[in-house]
């Protein structure tokens, strides 16, 4: 015997997430054998696109600098999977800086940033998320604004410039005394 696989649309109205609806699958192979008639109720549809619901690192709150690297953690509203790399933008200054990573099933993604030489940051945080990213009702993200973005979890202060001593500034040198 073998099994028959029907797809069943609904074309007339949008599905009431929640809703009973009672299906009854009966028929016959094509030996004319007849099946048991099998209702199924109780169907949930998915029409909520995810979204992003925190952006934060594991990093403690402090001053970075060049080639320390601080992990950024993306939270969505439900389990997603990407279709290639999602793209993290973070304000760094005159250049932004991305980190990317993949997604499968899993309502978290991370990505490593390393701060490079001109970062800076009073407090580091994530200007744009971008990709190919939906669950697994295949609802596709489109609102890729964090609800609480990075700035709001930790203070990451991302400084790259060396300190410097203006001209004319007097500065004490100590003696030592014999």
């Amino acid at each position: 015997a073998t099994t028959e696989i029907y797809t069943l649309s609904l074309h007339d109205a949008l599905p009431i997430s929640g809703a009973v609806y009672t299906f009854v699958f009966a028929g016959s192979d094509v030996a004319g054998n007849s099946a048991s008639a099998v209702t199924r109720t109780g169907v949930t549809f998915d029409n909520t696109a995810p979204t992003i619901t925190n952006v934060s690192s594991d990093k403690a709150v402090g001053a970075y600098t060049v080639g320390e690297v601080i992990d950024i953690d993306v939270t969505f509203s439900e389990a997603v999977s990407s279709t290639g790399n999602v793209t993290v933008t973070l304000e760094t200054g005159a250049t932004d800086r991305t980190c990317s990573f993949t997604v499968s099933g899993a309502t978290t993604g991370t990505c490593n940033y390393t701060v490079q030489a001109g970062d800076t940051s009073s407090d580091l945080t994530v200007s744009s998320i971008s990709g190919t990213i939906a669950d697994s009702a295949s609802n596709a993200m489109s609102n890729f604004v964090p609800v609480t973005n990075l700035a709001a979890n930790e203070t990451l202060i991302i400084d790259t410039a060396a300190p410097t001593i203006a001209e004319g500034t007097a500065v004490e040198i100590g003696r030592a005394h014999v």
